[in-house]
């Protein structure tokens, strides 16, 4: 698997200047929100398109992360839910969105425990994921949606920010100084 020409990393220690993190945001190919923010963090016009979204903070109705026009972005693209269930009742961006069941993928629909074929599933994914080549703010982007345990949360940004770490080659990440001071 190639690894993605950008990651940035918005970091929780201190926020830089909103330069800085529309910049991060504008050259992100993977944007991972873990706050429980009442107000989107970015506008979807910083978001370039086939880039995907990973929201893990926000899990009450009145949470937002990102705003309703970056949702309505991944109803082009993918949207991948913990829970739909969950999700409509808990997650504020996906109510003021008005997301309903039959527009959300489950996770586990996506990547079923039972008769897993690690091959075929990467093939699904890898179809279902464009390449960023597209220079566009306006287009379609991927997006996972999670209200489920905090444990599972720190446990998948861990594991992305190590596998970043451990990137032989090019660095990975921006880390924005000041972020949320």
């Amino acid at each position: 698997m190639n690894h993605p020409s950008s990651v940035h990393f918005l970091a929780s220690q201190a926020p830089g200047s909103e330069a800085d993190i529309q910049s991060a945001v504008r050259q992100a190919d993977v944007i991972i929100c873990a706050t429980p923010s009442t107000q989107p963090l970015f506008p979807s016009s910083w978001v370039r398109t086939a880039t995907h979204v990973v929201l893990i903070g926000s899990y009450k109705p009145e949470m937002k992360e990102v705003d309703r026009e970056l949702i309505l972005r991944a109803l082009l693209g993918k949207m991948v839910v913990d829970s739909r269930e969950a999700c409509l009742q808990e997650a504020g961006e996906l109510i003021d969105a008005k997301i309903h069941a039959d527009q959300l993928m489950e996770i586990g629909e996506l990547v079923p425990i039972e008769n897993l074929d690690v091959a075929a599933k990467k093939t699904l994914i890898a179809g279902a994921r464009t390449e960023n080549t597209e220079t566009g703010f306006d287009g379609p982007v991927t997006l996972f949606k999670s209200v489920g345990l905090g444990i599972q949360d720190v446990a998948m940004a861990s594991a992305i920010v190590e596998k970043a770490l451990a990137w032989e080659g090019e660095k990975i990440g921006t880390v924005v100084s000041d972020y949320d001071a």
